[in-house]
């Protein structure tokens, strides 16, 4: 087992963590007189005389906390000490590679100063300083003294133990201080090979972060993929030994996938799988990957995938592409580099390259490792980083984990709760808040679960204007209706209307939506923009009426009035859309959904439980990175002089997506998100009529498994 981290009660930096181990020092003198470990002795030092202090042994001394950084913080101070001969010199002291020598100064030469850089930073990821001539006493976070090994703020008890896990060697003693050890039995791991891994929400286990790069055989904290007991041809195959390990229990072509995926043009990932317990003689297992749209149940391979197979064939959607590779057997090493920049795959067997396949379709958004296997007994053991490689990865090559599947993307999220809700609430016929842990909405989906009524109001029309998802029916100005959009969810009028958002005794679920804000007519990350020149917004042919545009989470509302031809309309988002939904304000007209997971001109309704149509060629039918195409004369979204109202929104990863996938019928298919979902909606494509309605899902009727509701 790895523990969810543990947190001491009444402090947020000291929690039986022993700072001067965990983290990367060079320089500091730990065999002389000032040794690292008096940074984190609990000694604030004051006076003349730097004795007693850490100071280093060379030119310079830094020291790296790597992946045990504090963060959250809102105050930090230094103890230290610095001569006024030095105060001529820049660089001497720095946090997080930023120069505070100035700050030290101006706090106090040639005596021991706690210098108090206020609001400066709220991480401390690294310290240097760069004389042998500074001592350092220690650091205080929100005035918390940072020591090594503090549980004072813990009530263990006499019985009670702390096991953190952390190394190898020693981790069934008991760290609490009141020696209340276990005796380990039958361990026999060792740190290249050790029995607990590295795959926990808590950090590694043992390990730490690589000080010499990735393209070393050790990898940083992170959850990493493993073998997906959700995503497999047949009960024949189980997985056990921390879903490291698949086999198979009888006769048969079957399949086993990972359970991450990597999308397309996002960099390298390397894994290493050995298989054993098949019969040499037979053609043997294969390793590769497959696509995200792969038909689980296609014992021939299928399409799109690329497995190599044990007799030295490499198979490409199915088929024999390359024959009369080097063959591997049992108990080989085999390496698998995937290179999603230039779209290669390498297989290595025992750290020498077998093969190199250099056509991966760059059509395929995302690619999960892969192992097939015929005989009973046949089974493969992974390893995609959460154990030390046997061999070091190609220079330049990641593990396959959450840390790195998405690294390379300049948008990260926070906090998801910001831009995106649900809530559930009774209508009770009285003016209310409806709180949603501080999102501030620009789009409330509001639904009736008594009645049919799907109401939508946003802020670019104006909290006053409704339009219905159960129907094709105009814009509405009905008095049942929200009251505002407010900074931590919105407020209800006293509806009474069966049809309203407020009915007495009736339950609702509202989806939320954070944009760009609603300063004036079109807003951009919260600022208001009077003109569409000044917010951005002039790429493509048609100008917007109204916006607000949220870059980050990727989700802008535009409202624009239609010229009965075609056009290109600007959407303000930092890459294409992956889904719109569009809306004629003024006529009676379906919802027009457009996805790019759908054909050329093929569209959807959202109003409706019809499979996807040809909307050529009108309708929405393409988008850019800054636009999005309305073809001709078409009532859905582009008549002459009618207004309309389209929701955008692209891939955010650790926020949404937006894909499609294969009906597996009784597998049960694993849909692959990087995240765990609020909302979940679901239309089937290819198969319309009664049953085949489009289906949400959220977390506030659901919380538990399964999803029902």
């Amino acid at each position: 087992w790895k523990p969810k981290k543990f947190r001491a009660q009444g402090t947020t930096v000291n929690d039986g963590k022993v700072f001067s181990s965990t983290g990367t020092f060079s320089n500091w003198d730990d065999d002389g007189s000032y040794p690292k470990t008096e940074l984190f002795d609990g000694t604030i030092y004051s006076g003349g005389t730097p004795n007693g202090a850490s100071s280093d042994s060379g030119s310079a001394a830094t020291f790296d906390f790597g992946e045990q950084r504090i963060t959250g913080f809102s105050n930090l101070k230094i103890n230290i000490f610095l001569s006024s001969s030095q105060a001529s010199t820049p660089n001497l002291v720095s946090v997080n590679g930023r120069d505070i020598t100035n700050e030290c100064h101006a706090a106090g030469n040639n005596t021991w100063t706690t210098v108090d850089l206020q609001d400066k930073f709220t991480t401390l990821q690294s310290f240097s300083i760069a004389n042998n001539n500074i001592y350092v006493g220690g650091f205080i976070v929100d005035g918390v003294i940072m020591k090594d090994s503090t549980t004072e703020n813990l009530a263990f008890g006499d019985n009670g133990f702390y096991m953190p896990f952390e190394d190898q060697s020693d981790f069934e003693k008991d760290k609490s201080g009141n020696g209340n050890d276990f005796t380990k039995n039958g361990f026999t791991g060792t740190e290249t090979n050790p029995d607990i891994v590295k795959d926990s929400p808590a950090g590694p286990a043992f390990g730490g972060v690589p000080t010499s790069g990735i393209t070393t055989t050790s990898s940083a904290p992170a959850n990493y993929c493993t073998w997906n007991p959700l995503n497999k041809t047949s009960t024949a195959i189980t997985v056990f030994e921390g879903n490291l390990k698949a086999q198979l229990g009888s006769t048969g072509h079957v399949m086993i996938t990972g359970n991450m995926a990597m999308p397309k043009g996002s960099s390298k990932y390397y894994w290493e799988v050995v298989t054993a317990g098949w019969n040499t003689s037979n053609q043997g297992p294969t390793v590769g990957i497959v696509g995200d749209t792969h038909d689980i149940a296609d014992q021939a391979g299928g399409s799109p995938s690329i497995l190599y197979r044990a007799e030295g064939v490499i198979y490409v959607d199915g088929s024999s592409a390359v024959s009369g590779q080097t063959t591997f057997t049992t108990n080989d090493v085999i390496g698998v580099a995937l290179n999603l920049d230039d779209n290669t795959i390498t297989w290595y067997k025992n750290g020498s390259q077998l093969y190199q396949y250099t056509s991966v379709s760059s059509s395929v958004d995302s690619w999960l490792p892969a192992w097939k296997d015929s005989d009973s007994g046949g089974n493969a053991v992974g390893n995609w980083g959460q154990k030390p490689f046997k061999y070091a990865p190609p220079e330049g090559y990641l593990p396959s984990s959450y840390g790195s599947v998405g690294a390379g993307v300049s948008v990260s999220i926070p906090s998801a709760k910001r831009y995106v809700g649900v809530a559930t609430y009774i209508g009770n016929v009285t003016a209310r808040d409806i709180k949603m842990e501080g999102l501030a909405p620009d789009l409330v989906w509001v639904k009736s679960r008594p009645s049919s009524y799907h109401i939508w109001t946003d802020s670019v029309r104006g909290v006053n204007k409704q339009l219905y998802s159960n129907t094709s029916v105009n814009e509405a100005s009905n008095t049942d209706r929200l009251a505002s959009f407010n900074n931590d969810g919105f407020s209800l009028d006293a509806n009474t209307s069966s049809g309203g958002v407020n009915t007495d005794n009736y339950a609702y679920v509202a989806w939320a939506w954070r944009a760009g804000g609603s300063k004036n007519t079109f807003n951009v990350d919260g600022v208001g923009y009077a003109t569409t020149t000044a917010a951005g917004l002039t790429a493509g042919s048609m100008s917007p009426t109204g916006a607000s545009v949220g870059t980050k989470q990727g989700f802008s509302i535009i409202g624009y009035t239609g010229n009965g031809s075609s056009g290109l309309m600007p959407h303000g988002l930092n890459q294409a859309p992956n889904f719109i939904i569009a809306k004629n304000r003024d006529a009676t007209a379906n919802w027009f959904v457009f996805s790019k997971e759908l054909a050329y001109n093929d569209a959807l309704h959202l109003n409706r439980n019809i499979a996807k149509f040809s909307a050529a060629p009108a309708g929405i039918n393409g988008s850019t990175s800054t636009t999005f195409t309305l073809g001709g004369a078409r009532g859905e979204t582009n008549t002459d002089g009618e207004k309309y109202i389209a929701y955008c929104w692209h891939d955010v990863p650790g926020l949404q997506k937006f894909g499609r996938f294969i009906g597996g019928g009784s597998l049960y298919p694993y849909i692959e998100l990087g995240f765990s979902p609020a909302v979940v909606m679901i239309k089937n494509a290819d198969t319309g009529g009664t049953y085949y309605d489009w289906e949400i899902f959220d977390n506030k009727r659901d919380p538990f498994n399964r999803g029902d509701d």
